[in-house]
């Protein structure tokens, strides 16, 4: 990467971000600059309220303790929002990622596209008026369903949303809040929300697995999206586990997602409620206005309901080999599983898990399961990350 450029402020503005608290020292390291360079950046900074000073810790060493930096939490105000086939769901952040307010909208069972950008905007705009602080608003990020393409800020298609084909999503955002808006697939932002804000804020190589209709995955690293494909990656449910096996809805034969998603468990629950019409599993049809709700059914498994458990194990194999292939490909120190199935707890980590330990002749490190337990807010916080990220750091590319 050019000089120039690793000498834009907004990228240290970034990385301090991401990693604070950190010393003008580190900075200077990180970016192989000067460090009186660093320094005159920084007072800067400090002049214009956006990085703020603490001192560090003493430990043993003799003399004054490092003066560390952090951002300014109310150096600006960032929005972010998932999209779902049953719920939009937003939330509003501060420059330091603290959640200050957020909303949550139900959709109907067969939501239509105008009426999800009408949910969009009611619960930005209900964000936005709760907040009393004076603070502007920087930056909206916004996770999407389906095939999305980031680069054009463009929804390009998402069965469950009727007429949802090639939604202009960037520039309705832009437009109604005249502020920079980042759009991306919510496997993404959620896969930030759950490294940067969630449970695996402890580890730096992330995998997040989102588990819901159907199956998809993001990666970070040291606390940054790893940007794939601006259009369709991180499919992780339409890779074949199974060479001519179950039908999925995509046409193919042996997907992930035929197997392991709420789709797949939809069909196999629907069997098990045909013989045996009084299984209390069968509310999971009549949950959320009409539309399958599988918590309900991870709900009764994680309290051993018999039925629901031999429904799931099998289920959570299935997911277990997929993500078996992403651990051989990218060897995360955690893999978080997230979505609809966090309900079944245990019941999913040890399944997966079971696949992961069996003893093979070429061994890998097997990475800390978890399975989330933030529910739907992380996508929508991982949603305002991403536009935190996005306005100092567009190219996405620095340590």
């Amino acid at each position: 990467m050019a000089k120039g450029i690793l000498q834009n402020r907004d990228f240290i503005i970034d990385y301090v971000r991401r990693n604070e608290p950190v010393s003008r020292l580190r900075i200077a390291r990180e970016f192989g600059m000067n460090p009186s360079t660093v320094g005159n950046m920084v007072e800067t900074l400090l002049g214009e309220g956006i990085v703020v000073e603490s001192p560090g810790p003493r430990g043993r060493r003799v003399g004054r303790p490092p003066i560390l930096l952090h951002v300014n939490p109310g150096a600006g105000r960032f929005a972010g929002v998932d999209v779902y086939r049953t719920r939009v769901t937003a939330a509003l952040t501060d420059f330091s990622g603290n959640v200050l307010a957020d909303a949550a909208i139900p959709l109907g069972p067969q939501p239509r596209r105008e009426g999800v950008l009408r949910s969009v905007l009611t619960a930005l705009h209900g964000l936005l008026e709760a907040d009393d602080r004076g603070v502007g608003l920087k930056a909206i990020g916004i996770g999407l369903p389906g095939v999305v393409d980031r680069d054009a800020g463009i929804a390009r298609r998402y069965d469950p949303i009727r007429d949802w084909r090639d939604v202009p999503v960037r520039q309705r955002l832009a437009e109604r809040f005249g502020t920079p808006v980042y759009v991306d697939h919510n496997s993404n932002t959620v896969a930030l929300g759950e490294a940067c804000a969630g449970d695996a804020t402890a580890y730096d190589h992330v995998v997040t697995v989102l588990l819901r209709a159907g199956v998809s995955m993001g990666v970070v690293r040291h606390r940054e999206l790893q940007p794939q494909s601006p259009l369709g990656a991180g499919e992780l449910g339409h890779t074949v586990i199974a060479v001519g096996g179950r039908r999925c809805w995509c046409g193919a034969r042996g997907c992930l997602e035929a197997y392991a998603s709420a789709w797949a468990l939809q069909r196999c629950a629907r069997r098990v409620l045909a013989a045996h019409p009084s299984w209390e599993g069968g509310a999971a049809f009549a949950a959320r206005g009409g539309s399958f709700d599988p918590a309900l059914i991870c709900r009764l498994a994680g309290q051993g309901e018999d039925r629901a458990c031999r429904l799931l194990r099998p289920m959570f194999r299935f997911l277990g080999t997929g993500i078996q292939t992403v651990v051989r490909l990218l060897a995360p120190e955690a893999v978080v599983v997230s979505g609809s199935f966090h309900e079944a707890g245990e019941l999913l980590r040890e399944e997966v898990l079971g696949v992961l330990e069996q003893p093979l002749r070429h061994p890998v490190r097997v990475p800390a399961i978890i399975v989330s337990s933030r529910g739907d807010r992380i996508g929508a916080v991982g949603a305002a990350l991403l536009a935190a990220s996005m306005v100092c750091n567009p190219i996405h590319r620095v340590p």
